[in-house]
């Protein structure tokens, strides 16, 4: 029993580090500074034991490696995420994106298909799915995907514009 006890209070006494060091990651990646994000993030992804919490914060360690250009650490942050929770849409969503800049198209559409499966309704899938479309010359379906956003956010300017841009 006082095993049990000494534990319970141990762990809810790191609460308030780790809740702090998301508040420092947080912090800097609105700072922009992407350095301190990543590392914020890397301390907080190692230490998690919350899979859906751990997979949050690799998501966002790869976004923080992307904008500092480290793309290999940031496809291999995603992957982790993906590993701790292959339920979210927000990892399938970066996974795509990525695999588009880096011109494996097929790619990012797979991860674009599996993330939208997951959340039907979200548009900046569709609109990196739309782009994808666009880039390899079917812009019926890019066009598809426009009209499919619009369907459940009409005012959303991006698909309105990427429509009219398909048009010209």
């Amino acid at each position: 029993m006082k095993k049990h006890l000494l534990f319970l209070v141990l762990a809810f006494s790191s609460l308030p580090f780790h809740a702090q060091d998301k508040k420092i990651a947080e912090e800097c990646f609105q700072k922009a500074d992407y350095k301190c994000a990543e590392e914020q993030y890397s301390k907080l992804a190692q230490s998690e034991k919350i899979q859906q919490l751990q997979s949050e914060y690799y998501n966002n360690l790869g976004t923080a490696q992307r904008r500092l250009r480290k793309t290999s650490l940031a496809f291999k942050s995603y992957e982790s995420a993906l590993k701790s929770n292959p339920m979210s849409a927000a990892v399938y969503a970066n996974l795509g994106s990525i695999h588009s800049q880096k011109g494996n198209k097929q790619a990012a559409l797979d991860y674009l298909n599996k993330g939208l499966q997951l959340q039907p309704e979200n548009a900046d899938m569709y609109l990196t799915r739309a782009k994808v479309y666009e880039n390899l010359g079917k812009k019926d379906l890019a066009a598809k995907d426009l009209n499919q956003i619009l369907s459940f956010a009409p005012d959303n300017i991006y698909a309105r514009t990427g429509l009219a841009n398909l048009k010209k």
